[in-house]
């Protein structure tokens, strides 16, 4: 019998080096977030932003509901930089990302669904954001109906 060390370990066994603060231990943070669609609709690539997560944070989770939002409504759920350079890494070479967390949810109904959970296959679980970033929502293919509703968390250890 054989054994292994995960990625983790192995630097710190192997390399000798420290995990970071996020990997081994910190505060689950659950950023709470909750619209309801004003009189007068959305349109078209109208955008909501809902919770911001400071640099270092690692995604862990989230779960969002929504009310019945119009016929054909979609939505994406992703980051941008809070600065407004268009980018969500420090090093500026990531540009903003409109479905980094939900890409092409059908809202239409009322449903609801997880954000960042691993082990529901979720985009980009477990990723560390490197600057700080606002989660936000856009409105795709359809305008949502006034009074419809968006709430969820989303959870991140704290740097």
């Amino acid at each position: 019998m054989s054994a292994y060390n995960s990625v983790e370990l192995e630097s710190v066994r192997v390399d000798g080096d420290k995990l970071k603060p996020n990997q081994k231990s910190g505060k689950v943070v659950i950023a709470e977030f909750n619209y309801t669609v004003p009189t007068g609709d959305l349109t078209i690539n109208d955008t909501i932003d809902l919770v911001e997560l400071p640099a270092g944070a690692k995604l862990v989770g989230g779960a969002y509901q929504h009310g019945a939002m119009s016929t054909g409504a979609i939505m994406d759920m992703g980051l941008k930089g809070t600065d407004g350079n268009g980018y969500i890494d420090a090093a500026g070479t990531v540009a903003d990302d409109p479905d980094y967390l939900i890409d092409g949810d059908d809202v239409a109904a009322a449903g609801q669904d997880t954000i960042a959970e691993l082990a529901q296959g979720d985009l980009n679980a477990l990723s560390t954001i490197d600057k700080d970033c606002t989660v936000y929502a856009t409105c795709l293919s359809a305008g949502w109906a006034a009074d419809a509703t968006l709430q969820g968390i989303v959870k991140y250890v704290q740097p």
